[in-house]
């Protein structure tokens, strides 16, 4: 809790944390002591409760700028609004600085779910290339494939001039149109079953925020495996 040079005694029980006395001398030098969170995140609901455990017995902590006695060597940690919760040890122990977040479930739940929708797309942009007119440009591709093989399977001609998409890119790689589409079609094959894999599990995702109860579950419904074979 800073430089402790200066410190002045204090009565046991007195309100001054920031000071102590051992065996009625003042004593600058702090001791170490290890101290467990058990979570980092609570409902904001005054309840909800973030336990430190493993605290000196007794000693003193500060939450948000507030000294408090601790004795027993357990603290919980509770919050009636949403917000950030500083808790570090001060007097005669030091440790660790914890940081609890207190959440209001339906903002979390909305946050949430925004989360899920991005790294749904972030796991579509491995395979996919991002924008909008992008994909004007892949869904145009593939009309024009689709169109041609119908073309091609019922014996006609193929025109270039009715494949713009598909003409412009076999030009600019100098393929034929037939090696073009056929590349399209295979692409859009094979994204197919990805893509429904990244979106079932986006939609299960937020199906399980919807229905969490708790902010651990909300947290625990975010963590979505977005590999694909």
């Amino acid at each position: 809790m800073g430089d402790h040079a200066d410190i002045v005694a204090f009565s046991q029980g007195a309100s001054d944390a920031s000071h102590y006395v051992t065996d009625g001398a003042v004593t600058p030098r702090e001791e170490w002591a290890s101290a467990a969170l058990d979570r980092a995140d609570i409902l904001a609901d005054g309840v909800d409760a973030a336990t430190l455990s493993g605290l000196p017995d007794p000693c003193w902590i500060d939450v948000n700028g507030e000294p408090v006695e601790v004795v027993g060597g357990e603290f919980e940690i509770t919050a009636p609004t949403p917000g950030l919760i500083r808790v570090e040890m001060i007097g005669r122990y030091i440790g660790v600085l914890w940081l609890i977040s207190a959440h209001d479930l339906s903002t979390l739940k909305t946050t949430t779910k925004t989360r899920i929708d991005a790294a749904a797309e972030a796991a579509r942009l491995q395979y996919i290339t991002a924008g909008a007119g992008q994909a004007m440009v892949y869904e145009q591709k593939n009309a024009e494939a689709k169109r041609f093989f119908e073309v091609v399977n019922n014996g006609e001609t193929t025109s270039p001039a009715d494949y713009v998409i598909l003409a412009a890119e076999a030009t600019a790689k100098g393929e034929t149109l037939l090696n073009v589409a056929t590349l399209v079609r295979d692409t859009a094959a094979a994204w197919l079953p990805i893509a429904a894999m990244i979106e079932a599990k986006r939609m299960a995702g937020k199906k399980a925020v919807d229905a969490a109860a708790t902010v651990s579950a909300v947290l625990a419904a975010e963590t979505i495996d977005w590999s694909t074979p």
